[in-house]
């Protein structure tokens, strides 16, 4: 309901014997506030590490996400087309979120850490090249499939 009632629960006797109950079940737990909705699809965000800025996770889900729906288009979309609109996008939607999430993201967030959460001192300019790099990417990704369209002519 709100910032009070959480910090209300978190230190309630309630929570806390719930806790005691269920702790031979459980084998870690961590509680923390997230930034964002993408936080836990990154490496080391679990860690207990400070999780990249939210911008910079969004575009790395928009870097591996573009691509995917754009294969879905040339190919799940064209199987699928006598499902019906809703059955269809429901299922690519659910292949969409399986390949970004289990696959993508996280083999995107280990080759781009550097950017992703760079050391203190070196913050500043590799923020910049990362940026830098990432629309570079986003430009690739779509001239290439531009191009592919182009020859196909859709």
């Amino acid at each position: 309901a709100g910032d009070e009632q959480l910090r209300a629960w978190m230190h309630s006797p309630d929570r806390k014997a719930l806790l005691k109950e269920s702790a031979s079940h459980v084998d870690r737990f961590d509680v923390g506030p997230s930034q964002s909705a993408f936080e836990s699809w990154f490496a080391g965000a679990e860690s207990g590490m400070r999780p990249p800025p939210a911008w910079k996770l969004s575009a790395i889900v928009l870097l591996v996400l573009y691509p995917v729906v754009m294969l879905e288009i040339f190919t799940l979309n064209q199987w699928l087309a006598s499902w019906g609109t809703a059955l269809a996008t429901f299922i690519g939607n659910a292949v969409s979120v399986a390949l970004t999430g289990f696959l993508l993201i996280p083999w995107a967030s280990r080759l781009l850490r550097w950017w992703l959460v760079p050391p203190a001192e070196e913050s500043t300019r590799r923020t910049a090249i990362g940026a830098i790099v990432v629309v570079g990417l986003y430009a690739a990704s779509v001239g290439f499939f531009w191009a592919v369209t182009a020859a196909w002519g859709t």
